[in-house]
């Protein structure tokens, strides 16, 4: 779930980094 809701976040720009999503949010980008 955290996955889905963190690319949600990115294409609406609006993404919330938090604990661990900021990591995967490099790996994706």
């Amino acid at each position: 779930e955290a996955r889905s809701r963190g690319k949600a976040r990115l294409e609406g720009k609006d993404y919330v980094m938090q604990d661990g999503d900021v990591v995967e949010f490099r790996f994706n980008n």
